[in-house]
């Protein structure tokens, strides 16, 4: 069924719409909000989501709504944003919500998204990089979009994860019941490691293998003695898959500090026919002039405040200038920690590069196969690899790293293979004919079937090798610390009082940390906390005498 509610709320001449839809899946309701902003004046839906917390709408007064809006009387700021992927794009479109116009969006690639990256495959679309929602519901920023576009509107699979067979390395299907228990047994787990970070032990495994492996021994004992092999090898396939999320060894997470993360629900939703859809309501926000492609940065130049000039001026590799007064920069974190310490002037302070280093790189990638005679059933090719411990560390080579083959949507004849940790990063230094051969090397072997074929064309992502992006997904080490962020998080300028630089992505959300939805968030935050800067700097303006400009005026 569906309920809909109108409810105007004014602000100055513009007038919000809150649509709540409300529709019945699997006896419970699901509550998809979108928020439809006037013709004239485009607003995302970050701005009424305290009506949407909780899933129910709550009291939001018209101050809250205006805050970060800029009055007639503020000058407009000139704004360099660097990246267009997830945290660039909301960044641009909080601005133009907030009535900031003037903004340019340099991307170094030919293309917007970041690691969203929806590619072309035999005429059909396919996700190389971001592909779920996590935690997806009302509170999720990305789900709001993808609720926005329609996303879900059509119906999902409802097939649940344990739902698919777990093959072991001599060809044989786990019993359904052993799997069914297994799947059961790791999700508890998991649940018991995000609750140390709220109630921390002393006496807890510092990394996440160890405390892993310790319970897993633990409930195997209590388990009969011939289910005890089967359910060892789910446990150990659920493990070696959960690192996908993260992007490394579970023994380099820290356990004390896995569950700082805010999860929100558990959740996931594929989103159909490819992820760079849900970009879709924020390129609508944006004037498509104000995004420039293929300008990779080289130098980011903070001047000495001045009234009547730009604060700063962004370099190209191709030797455009960009003048402005503030810069949102959204390169990837692992991006930034090869390129920081030389790409800002002044540099940015050895706290701020130290904290970079704190948050560690995670390393996830995908190799797409397609078969001239697919050798499963249509939507029955996801196979989960139940590799036993002995396995997975007798191994030598790359492939240890993947933990589950699964059909591409929308296709009967695309596999996609999940690949994670540190394998990940080997499996792109090899060439694609070698990664052919070793991939149908584990389908034969997982599979019993020798005559299982090579595919007809491969497609892999390689985000460790590209320079602009350095890395798929971030975690917390064991030396990390959650005081980090706080550095991270800091402008930086030539004038402490008045920064110009504003950072934001995945790597920069200590809550929703190497996430769509925390990047998504940061460059929020980040668009926030520039007018808040700027009323600042304007109203110290205004009560202070004028100073000459040392720059010269003559800034295009």
């Amino acid at each position: 069924m569906a309920v809909v509610f109108r409810v105007p709320i004014a602000c100055g001449p513009r007038c919000f719409v809150v649509i709540m839809n409300v529709f019945k899946t699997r006896g419970k309701f699901i509550t998809d909000m979108c928020v439809v902003a006037s013709r004239f004046y485009s607003t995302p839906l970050n701005v009424l989501n305290p009506l949407l917390a909780g899933g129910h709408m709550n009291a939001l007064t018209l101050e809250e709504i205006d805050s970060n809006i800029l009055c007639s009387s503020v000058p407009r700021p000139k704004v360099i944003i660097i990246g267009a992927g997830i945290a660039g794009l909301s960044a641009a479109s909080q601005l133009e919500s907030c009535g900031v116009k003037d903004y340019v969006i340099l991307e170094a690639k030919d293309r917007v998204g970041g690691r969203i990256h929806t590619a072309w495959m035999s005429n059909r679309d396919v996700d190389l990089g971001a592909e779920w929602i996590l935690g997806a519901g009302p509170k999720n920023s990305v789900f709001q979009l993808a609720s926005a576009e329609g996303i879900f509107n059509s119906p999902l699979d409802k097939r649940a994860p344990y739902d698919y067979p777990y093959l072991t390395a001599n060809g044989c299907v786990i019993d359904p019941f052993l799997k069914l228990l297994g799947y059961t047994l790791f999700q508890d787990i998991e649940r018991n490691a995000r609750k140390v970070f709220a109630s921390p032990n002393p006496s807890c495994s510092s990394d996440l293998q160890t405390f892993y492996s310790l319970r897993i021994q633990q409930l195997l004992q209590r388990l009969p003695k011939e289910c005890q092999y089967d359910v060892a090898r789910v446990l150990s396939g659920q493990a070696n898959h959960f690192r996908y999320f993260i992007g490394a060894s579970l023994c380099d997470v820290d356990t004390r500090l896995y569950g700082s993360k805010d999860f929100m629900t558990d959740v996931k939703l594929r989103v159909p026919r490819g992820f760079k859809r849900v970009l879709n309501p924020l390129l609508n926000d944006i004037p498509s002039s104000n995004i420039l492609t293929g300008k990779p940065v080289r130098k980011v130049c903070c001047h000495s405040e001045g009234k009547d000039c730009p604060r700063l001026t962004v370099l190209c590799c191709d030797g455009d200038e960009f003048k402005g007064d503030y810069v949102i920069c959204t390169i990837p974190l692992a991006a930034l920690k090869l390129d920081g310490p030389t790409l800002f002037e002044p540099p940015l302070p050895e706290e701020k590069v130290k904290a970079f280093a704190s948050v560690k790189n995670g390393y996830c990638n995908k190799i797409l196969l397609e078969y001239a005679d697919p050798f499963w059933a249509h939507k029955h090719g996801t196979m989960k690899l139940a590799w036993s411990p002995e396995e997975l560390e007798n191994r030598d080579d790359w492939t240890k790293g993947i933990s589950l083959f699964d059909e591409v949507e929308g296709t009967n004849d695309i596999l996609c293979c999940y690949l994670s940790g540190p394998e990940a990063h080997v499996m792109e230094q090899c060439t694609l004919p070698e990664v052919a051969e070793s991939v149908t090397f584990v389908l034969r072997t997982f599979l019993g079937d020798p005559s299982i074929p090579f595919p007809t064309k491969v497609l892999r992502s390689s985000w460790t090798s590209d320079v602009y992006a350095g890395a798929a997904t971030y975690y917390l080490g064991l030396d990390s610390q959650l005081k980090h962020f706080e550095t991270l998080s800091l402008p930086h300028g030539d004038d402490p009082k008045a920064p110009t630089v504003l950072f934001a992505g995945d790597g920069f959300c200590p809550d929703y940390l190497g996430t769509v939805h925390g990047a998504r968030s940061s460059g929020i935050d980040a668009a926030n906390k520039l007018i808040s800067l700027h009323k600042k700097l304007f109203s110290e303006e205004q009560s202070r005498p004028t100073d000459n400009c040392p720059c010269p005026s003559n800034s295009p």
